[in-house]
């Protein structure tokens, strides 16, 4: 489900999901991106895979490119006020 980011600079959409290997909640721009690094095989309900460069290069070649998305500490402009252990 999208949601909006909390940042009152940001706003921008965003995805919550878990991650398939840490079972962690991840926050994810929601609109896809060909140079995003995080695929979500099954769309916003799946689990997101972070890839290496190998899987990166296979699947932005392919259709699969439409579910690439970025991680959203990596666009939003308070992502340092956001990280874990910080208030």
């Amino acid at each position: 489900m999208t949601t909006a980011c909390r940042s009152s600079r940001c706003g921008a959409p965003v995805l919550f999901v878990p991650s398939a290997a840490t079972g962690r909640t991840m926050i994810l721009d929601a609109r896809p991106a060909p140079t995003g690094n995080v695929w979500l095989p099954h769309g916003p309900d799946g689990k997101a895979v972070t890839l290496g460069p190998d899987a990166l290069r296979a699947l932005r070649a392919g259709p699969e490119a439409r579910r690439m998305h970025t991680d959203h500490h990596a666009t939003c402009p308070d992502a340092a006020t956001f990280r874990k252990g910080r208030t």
